[in-house]
């Protein structure tokens, strides 16, 4: 059984461990797993939104990408349509339809469908 100690983050300690321990003994591993815990680096919440983007940025890029290798050229249509999905689970479901899809038309069919699913 594992019990959590909180402070900037989150440590476990084995609670049997834990319950055997002498009081000076409670304080030094609580100290420990501070210390431990500031030496880990956190993520801000901009940094987090510019991750965010980045990754439906690179969705967005690899769904082309695999449209451009499947039928040689994205109608700019399908370009605008893809650039302004802002999910990347909808560009992620978009990429099995992108290589089993016969033609275009039949992609452009899929992502309809998506969107209004969602």
């Amino acid at each position: 059984m594992y019990v959590m100690l909180k402070s900037a983050g989150v440590m476990l300690i084995n609670l049997s461990k834990l319950l055997s321990l002498q009081d000076e003994e409670f304080h030094v591993m609580v100290h420990i797993a501070y210390e431990e815990e500031k030496k880990m680096s956190y993520i801000t919440s901009a940094e987090r939104i510019g991750i965010e983007k980045g990754m439906l940025s690179d969705a967005r890029e690899m769904l082309l990408e695999a449209l451009d290798i499947k039928f040689s050229n994205v109608p700019a249509d399908v370009h605008a349509q893809i650039q302004a999905l802002n999910n990347r689970i909808l560009l992620k479901k978009l990429l099995k339809p992108a290589f089993q899809s016969k033609d275009m038309d039949s992609f452009r069919k899929s992502i309809e469908e998506l969107i209004k699913e969602s």
